[in-house]
């Protein structure tokens, strides 16, 4: 396991760990990246910040800057993570292969915990691939795409926030893949796609949540399953919830919600034929929709191909 200790440090160029080691970085360290540089480990990363003395790990160069971010890929060991807070990064792109996700985990568990995750200039702030999670406490804002993806993953997310998202448009706060999750007690706020995107025969549980100034609250697609009780959808430009087919081989799309209150939206559910939104115990009524009219318009993709 290698150790940075702490201090304010200038990472040059790109920080690539020996296969099988780890890295530890030490309460109140600051890493200032230059734009070419990243973070490649195959072992855990274990950041162990505190309230009163986080690990901040940024570009260098003020606001408009970026660095490529960080992968850890295929750690016999989870991962930990407390008092983080990760700035500006932008997606890597080596000369032969890249990654969309300003941090990925790949076959690599992790659990975080009073994270925040600030200016993503890629595609995802952060993505997590074929592994477990627990996120408690995680913020992820000012993004220009999506915020958190979770891709044939299994995990949880507890809290948190996640706050003006998708400025390029098109931009998901969690958006799921092939994915088993929970969603409890977590806060949208400006979200320019949808709050909570469930697809690929993924299942969703969703508890406790608050929604704000969103294109479309929760949409179940894909042969996917959403549960969500106990939630408040406002400002949903598009309709609170939604249920439709986007890849037809995969199925219809579904959504069980109970104790929802709307305000402020005009359509509180759109089911596509085919799909079935039951609305406190009563079935929507289903309707045509264009789907791929849908996408190039008010679910305009953006960084996402």
């Amino acid at each position: 396991m290698f150790r940075i200790s702490p201090g304010s440090w200038e990472v040059k160029k790109p920080l690539i760990l020996p296969e099988g080691y780890g890295l530890t970085i030490s309460k109140g360290t600051h890493l200032r990246f230059h734009k070419e540089s990243f973070v490649l480990t195959r072992g855990p990363l274990q950041l162990k910040g505190t309230k009163d003395a986080p690990i901040v790990l940024e570009s260098i160069g003020g606001k408009d800057s970026s660095w490529q971010g960080i992968v850890v890929m295929d750690s016999p060991k989870p991962s930990e993570w407390s008092h983080v807070i990760v700035r500006r990064t932008s997606g890597i792109q080596h000369p032969s292969w890249s990654l969309t996700g300003g941090v990925t985990f790949y076959k690599s568990d992790i659990q975080m915990e009073h994270c925040a995750f600030e200016g993503n200039r890629g595609e995802d702030s952060l993505n997590i691939i074929h592994s477990n999670f627990k996120l408690n406490d995680v913020r992820i804002e000012n993004t220009v795409s999506d915020a958190f993806d979770s891709d044939f993953s299994r995990g949880e997310v507890n809290g948190g926030k996640f706050n003006n998202i998708g400025s390029a448009g098109g931009g998901d706060a969690i958006d799921v893949s092939g994915s088993d999750v929970l969603v409890n007690g977590t806060r949208f706020e400006n979200v320019s796609d949808k709050a909570l995107s469930v697809g690929e025969k993924s299942r969703m549980v969703a508890r406790d949540l608050e929604m704000n100034q969103i294109n479309v609250g929760a949409a179940s697609k894909d042969g996917s399953h959403l549960q969500i009780t106990d939630s408040a959808i406002k400002n949903a430009s598009v309709a609170g919830l939604m249920a439709y087919v986007k890849k037809p081989e995969h199925g219809f799309g579904a959504i069980e919600a109970d104790r929802l209150v709307f305000a402020e939206t005009p359509v509180q559910a759109r089911s596509q034929k085919g799909s079935v939104i039951k609305l406190n115990g009563r079935e929507v009524e289903a309707q045509n929709i264009d789907v791929k009219q849908m996408y190039r318009t008010i679910m305009k993709p953006g960084l996402r191909k």
